[in-house]
């Protein structure tokens, strides 16, 4: 059986979904911390998205076949955009007689949630809903035999029909 090892269709929507939240959440903090638009806040915006997608790669973020908890996936997006507000905020202190950079807090408490949410209630589920379901067959009675089919029934991340 040969394993398909391209991304599906939902993880790339995920990746272009988050990779342009990143870059509003930047432009949007900067507009309402009261700043002027400008090729500044573009260029933070610009360099915030690109900064998410090199750190969702190391850290496997968009990889189909990890089986985290939706405690692991808040985790997991609250170092993200921590990660991605740090660079923002550490060109604000080098930086603070340029003007149009995006308020660091506004960017974290706008980019949170725009890619939590739709991590959590939409990629999630379409990600679940692509995988096809796998048969499984156990062999045996005993107890060890009944907490494998328990086990395998309860897991979250997967398709399995237990036979």
């Amino acid at each position: 059986m040969a394993v398909e090892l391209r991304a599906s269709l939902t993880t790339k929507l995920n990746i272009a979904f988050d990779v342009v939240m990143v870059l509003g959440a930047t432009v949007l903090a900067t507009h309402l911390s009261g700043e002027q638009l400008g090729t500044s806040a573009a260029i933070c915006g610009v360099c915030a998205a690109l900064w998410w997608f090199v750190e969702s790669f190391v850290v496997r973020y968009y990889d189909p076949w990890a089986n985290r908890s939706g405690v692991e996936e808040t985790a997991m997006v609250s170092l993200l955009v921590l990660g991605a507000a740090l660079p923002l905020a550490i060109i604000k202190v080098l930086l603070p007689q340029v003007e149009g950079l995006p308020h660091t807090g506004l960017f974290f408490l706008l980019a949170w949630p725009l890619v939590g949410g739709a991590r959590m209630f939409v990629f999630r589920e379409l990600n679940l809903a692509e995988q096809p379901i796998e048969e499984v067959l156990i062999v045996g009675t005993g107890s060890l035999a009944r907490c494998t089919a328990e086990d395998l029934e309860e897991r979250r991340r997967g398709r399995i029909k237990v036979l």
